[in-house]
């Protein structure tokens, strides 16, 4: 799968600039957006496997940015996060897509933890796939003998 790319979204730029900061020492390829729509213009443009945006933006938030990375990229991970974080928006949150929800400050082992895991997820997705496609084909091809 090569280095994981991640797209961190937040109107705040110190914050926006100090997790791609971790993240790229973390040893993954991380760019920025400022806002949900720019988010979804740099995903049309090249792909992510994460998606990583705060809650509480102007224009689009992220909730809203979830939903529609949902709809058109079903295979990208979305964390959210937020200084504000409750019970209600997690599950909320959840019930949309999101694999987690984290609340910002957070520290730099939390934030590379819930990312590894996420990716971890994701991998083993794909690997789950590409096993039951194989199980099909030899099936498949045990039907035709």
């Amino acid at each position: 799968m090569g280095v994981a790319r991640i797209l961190v979204v937040d109107d705040e730029s110190g914050f926006r600039e100090l997790c791609v900061d971790l993240l790229s020492d973390a040893g993954f390829e991380v760019e920025a957006a400022t806002d949900g729509q720019m988010a979804l213009d740099r995903m049309a443009q090249a792909p992510f496997q994460l998606v990583l945006t705060d809650i509480n933006m102007p224009h689009m938030d992220g909730m809203t940015l979830l939903k529609h990375v949902k709809a058109r990229f079903p295979s990208v991970e979305v964390v959210l996060m937020t200084a504000f974080g409750g019970l209600q928006s997690a599950l909320e949150a959840l019930r949309f897509g999101a694999y987690d929800y984290i609340t910002k400050p957070f520290t730099r082992e939390a934030l590379v933890a819930t990312v590894g895991r996420c990716l971890e997820k994701q991998r083993l997705s794909v690997e789950l796939k590409r096993v039951q496609e194989q199980l099909i084909e030899k099936e498949r091809l045990v039907k035709e003998v």
